[in-house]
């Protein structure tokens, strides 16, 4: 039994743990319908823990090809500890994690309809005015992209600047799609978005989701 342990502890030392940065998320969740590159770099959010190297590159094997150029982008990072989803419940998460991911902690989080999920820094009146911006935001994008526009991509971010300058924005949008929905991160003043806490929001909205999905559909 104890040659057992030890030979797992060797594993876990020596063979890196898979899992997405921030600049990693923003791309691979930045479309309703993910391309096969991006679909495959969301498999390393589909359970509780960051999958082993060699069990994520089992899956596919286009993913042999695709970890060296996922590394170089810095969208995969190789962690050589375990690495596990929040643990909280996500009512209870949301607020505690938008909340890094703004200058001044001022965020809030709207579902593709423009409907404030949590908000922090934000009062209730000025949380439900942005998110339905963000809505608007959404349809203005679908309308262009139906009438042949393709630089009306839903997947960037949009920035508000009330400086002509253009220094620093007052306010950002960012779009992302999980499992084919939409969700916004309204962002006042500087956007720390290159933070941890990006990851794990998208995992906890992520496996919140799932559990109530049948297993054949993780």
């Amino acid at each position: 039994m104890a040659a057992a342990v030890s030979s797992r502890e060797t594993e876990i030392t020596t063979e890196p743990h898979l899992m997405l940065t921030p600049t990693g998320v923003l791309y691979a969740f930045a479309e309703p319908d993910p391309p096969a590159e991006c679909a495959s770099l969301q498999l390393l959010m589909a359970h509780n823990s960051a999958p082993l190297r060699s069990e994520w590159l089992a899956l596919d094997p286009n993913h042999e090809e695709l970890l060296p150029r996922a590394l170089e982008n810095s969208w995969v990072e190789a962690l050589h500890h375990p690495v596990t989803a929040p643990q909280m419940r996500l009512d209870d998460f949301l607020s505690h994690a938008i909340a890094g991911l703004s200058g001044s902690r001022t965020v809030a989080l709207a579902t593709g309809d423009g409907f404030c999920i949590a908000r922090v820094g934000y009062s209730q009146e000025q949380a439900d005015v942005l998110c339905a911006a963000a809505a608007d935001f959404l349809d203005y994008a679908r309308r262009q992209q139906s009438r042949g526009l393709k630089n009306a991509t839903l997947g960037r971010a949009i920035s508000i600047f009330n400086d002509i300058d253009l220094l620093l924005p007052a306010t950002s949008f960012i779009p992302f799609w999980i499992d084919g929905s939409a969700w916004w991160l309204v962002i006042d003043g500087e956007p720390l978005i290159n933070n941890t806490a990006l990851v794990q929001l998208l995992w906890n909205i992520r496996l919140s989701g799932s559990r109530f999905m049948p297993e054949s559909l993780r």
